[in-house]
């Protein structure tokens, strides 16, 4: 019996008619009362009789009472629990001295203040746990395999630009005059007289900024595995043959018709540069890797390049038929059932069964289903195509097929996202009749995915590439339903150039360049190039007021350094935009994460004709928390690169948030890249501070491999200690 009922029953009995023949309607305390009142017509028997009553009626009171208190009770403690759930979630409480929560005011101002911050600095204090501490992971890249992965340490180290020259003079001053050195001390020859270090005032930059100033080192970790990202071109060639009527007579030759599929694939066919996004939305990784056919059998000669693209899960497990529909057409509610009524208008539903009591007529059906079968498949993929994208795929576009270096190459991706839908696009170069152009291709779409880029007003050049992509905050903000918006590139990363790019006709304008700067050619350098996209930092980060914060890992090539004749390695770099002037802040010129790469010819991993870690994607950037005392974020970067142009890998990188946001803590940086007579002096200091530093790397690393490359004048093998000209 609940407690309303036993109030109900309880109040129903204090209305009734006593034995002592008294109707008892009255309220019970008042009825009592008056049954202790004497009455001449009482006999003491009535009276006992009314005395029993009252304690009858006093009984059933208390009795209301307790239920009362009961359910009062019940309910107050079911507030309580209520009370204690809010509060131990948005309060403070301790374990083991360890606070692992905020109190409602931090909690609130978590969500809406941290939203913006006024300076850089501000970015190294920024106290994030309360809202990572209630983010869903569950759409993340990041899975528990990730997060327990072994790691280990690399040493990284950048130069910065843009140092505050006077907080440096002072510096130098106050440590002078606190150390007392003068002309006539004993360290005299080493070090710095005060004399002389005001005449130095009166020069320039780079005087004052030595690349200790400008060095900035700390640790970040790498998973001690890499995943290989393999494919199988055996049967990517048998498909293309079979099925597709351009690239099919492309990548086949008479003079195969008696080799193996295993001699042509190790003979002809060469996969790399795999670069990926994470597609929240379908719960996938889409990998883009080049595919090259050489009928010359050498990897940098091919006849023709192509696109193949592929599905993973998270742990990089290909998904075979995965199926995405296209964005710029109708959304299905159910596309699985749309899928299956398409296979049965097609006729590929097999129902024989219904004929199975008539064997006759059953095994006619059989017969017949199975000799239109596989026509009946390729017209139901050729539709479905036009509406889905199925994975894996090589991407099919038209292009010029005359000569050799046909199709694109170097593709690379970037995940364009806006409030309503997320989707890759592929950026790459190819060869047309008016020179080397650059292109993007938008998979997921149906209508016009192919556009050519080119720069009005100044052109593009006969050879366009290496263009690194990245979306401005502004680039998906259109004023009609039918734009696509724009997007930026970094064309030119020493001078630092940037271009602006419509998504609709291709049309592109300069938007930074280095006359802005009015720069001279010793900030020319043209061994730093485009590599993996640009991405902003992880959204949970703040913005900062009025200024806009990419990271990206370009790629280092320097010659003839002490490890072959190339030297390939990614060089991350942080830069930043205010006020229409783009800088980059930090560049670190080598992060190998101490990888021991596959030499050119692919037996060993000595230094031969060239040494190439190739930087291909920043695949996903995520940050999962934050300790609450140190302000410590635990990020992970998941980054693909290649190896010798023939392999392709991916490795999870941890802490790059930290090293890229304390850097504004360890050196004192102006809040602005201001336009100035000293700006040519700036950058070239760190430019020649890290052209320095990529040449030592390259140089330490071929001290303790053998070293040989080809020299294509003498075609010979240049070893270690020869000269090219004997």
């Amino acid at each position: 019996m609940s407690s309303t009922d036993s109030i109900k029953e309880t109040w129903q009995l204090n209305t009734y008619q006593d034995d002592c023949g008294t109707d008892s309607t009255s309220s019970p305390v008042i009825f009592a009362f008056n049954d202790f009142v004497p009455s001449s017509s009482n006999s003491l028997s009535n009276l006992s009789c009314r005395f029993n009553t009252a304690l009858n009626r006093y009984s059933r009171i208390r009795t209301i009472k307790n239920v009362s208190v009961k359910i009062i009770r019940s309910k107050i403690f079911i507030l309580f629990i209520i009370i204690n759930i809010i509060l131990g979630l948005v309060c403070p409480f301790q374990i083991n001295g360890k606070q692992i929560a905020t109190n409602p005011k931090q909690f609130y101002k978590a969500w809406t203040s941290t939203k913006e911050v006024t300076a850089k600095k501000d970015l190294m204090s920024i106290d994030m746990a309360p809202v990572l501490k209630f983010q869903n992971n569950e759409k993340s890249a990041i899975n528990s395999r990730v997060i327990n992965d072994d790691y280990k340490e690399f040493k990284i180290k950048g130069y910065v630009s843009n140092l505050n020259i006077k907080s440096l003079i002072d510096r130098k001053r106050s440590k002078l005059k606190k150390e007392d050195y003068s002309k006539d001390s004993k360290n005299s020859e080493k070090l710095l007289s005060i004399a002389g270090f005001e005449v130095m005032l009166n020069n320039d930059y780079s005087a004052l900024a030595t690349c200790e100033d400008l060095e900035y080192s700390s640790k970040i970790l790498y998973s001690k595995k890499s995943k290989l990202l393999e494919d199988d071109l055996i049967k990517i060639r048998k498909e293309l043959i079979a099925n597709d009527p351009f690239i099919g007579p492309l990548v086949h030759d008479e003079t195969e018709n008696d080799w193996t599929d295993k001699e042509i694939m190790e003979k002809r066919w060469f996969r790399f540069g795999a670069s990926s996004i994470w597609l929240e939305s379908e719960q996938c990784y889409i990998t883009v890797s080049r595919i090259v056919f050489s009928r010359a059998e050498e990897k940098s000669n091919p006849d023709v390049s192509l696109i193949r693209a592929q599905a993973f899960d998270k742990d990089w497990n290909e998904i075979q038929g995965k199926r995405i529909p296209k964005v710029d057409l109708p959304t299905l509610k159910d596309v699985e059932n749309e899928l299956n009524l398409i296979d049965k208008e097609f006729g590929l539903n097999n129902e024989c069964d219904k004929l199975s009591k008539d064997s006759v007529a059953y095994d006619n059906c059989m017969v017949s289903h199975a000799q239109t079968f596989l026509e009946d498949q390729k017209r139901r993929d050729a539709f479905i195509n036009r509406y889905f994208v199925t994975y894996p795929t090589v991407y099919s576009f038209p292009f010029k097929t005359n000569g050799k270096l046909q199709g694109p190459e170097d593709a690379r991706i970037i995940l364009r996202k806006t409030d309503t839908l997320e989707e890759p696009m592929v950026f790459f170069n190819m060869d047309t009749d008016h020179g080397r152009k650059f292109f993007t291709y938008m998979p997921h779409r149906f209508i016009n995915p192919l556009i050519e880029f080119d720069i009005k007003v100044h052109g593009t050049h006969d050879v366009e590439k290496n263009w690194a992509p990245f979306f401005h905050e502004d680039d998906t903000k259109t004023i009609s339903l039918l734009s696509r918006g724009f997007i930026h590139f970094v064309y030119s990363f020493s001078p630092f150039e940037v271009i602006k790019c419509s998504l609709n006709d291709g049309m592109c304008e300069k938007v930074f360049e280095k006359k802005t700067l009015a720069l001279s050619n010793k900030n020319n350098f043209g061994g730093m190039r485009g590599g993996t996209q640009i991405v902003q930092l992880p959204s949970i980060i703040p913005k900062v007021t009025g200024k806009q914060m990419w990271l990206g890992i370009a790629k280092s090539h320097i010659e003839n350094c002490g490890c072959g004749r190339h030297f390939y390695r990614p060089m991350l770099s942080l830069f930043v935009e205010s006020n229409g002037i783009y800088h980059q802040e930090l560049i670190v010129p080598s992060m190998d994460l101490n990888s021991e790469i596959l030499n050119w010819k692919e037996d060993g991993k000595a230094c031969d004709y060239k040494n190439v870690m190739s930087p291909n994607s920043i695949a996903a950037w995520e940050v999962l928390g934050q300790d609450p005392k140190t302000k410590k974020f635990d990020d992970y970067l998941v980054f693909t690169y290649s190896e010798s142009d023939i392999l392709s890998k991916v490795i999870t990188i941890r802490g790059i948030l930290d090293y890229i946001l304390r850097v504004y803590g360890e050196k004192d940086l102006l809040e602005d890249f201001i336009p100035s007579t000293d700006a040519d002096s700036i950058l070239g200091t760190t430019l020649d501070c890290m052209i320095n530093y990529a040449n030592d790397q390259c140089k330490n690393y071929g001290a303790s491999r053998k070293t040989s490359y080809w020299d294509e004048e003498k075609a010979k093998w240049i070893h270690d200690g020869e000269s090219p000209n004997t």
